[in-house]
């Protein structure tokens, strides 16, 4: 479930990421549809992954090399929007 959940993490932070930094409410409307749209899709992907979706239904947690992989991937990309929107945000020269 954490795997999962942070999907919905990166896609809130891409959201936000793409409207401070576009300052247009289309840009904004555009990434919420794809990024709602995206999330049965990522969810069905990821679930079949066999050493991600096979442990999914056990009462016990199983920490795998791909579990691990996939969740480093998630938080390297939500940390790399987070640093590209403070850096695209600090090159502006005007916030009118």
């Amino acid at each position: 479930m954490l795997v999962l959940s942070s999907l919905i993490l990166l896609g809130f932070v891409l959201t936000c990421a793409v409207g401070m930094v576009k300052e247009n409410e289309n840009w904004a409307i555009a990434t919420v549809i794809l990024v709602n749209l995206s999330y049965s899709l990522g969810w069905y992907l990821l679930i079949r992954i066999p050493e991600i979706g096979g442990p999914a239904f056990r009462p016990e947690i199983v920490w795998n090399p791909i579990l691990v992989t996939t969740l480093g991937i998630e938080f390297t990309l939500i940390a790399l929007l987070l640093g590209l929107t403070v850096f695209l945000q600090t090159r502006k020269r005007d916030f009118i």
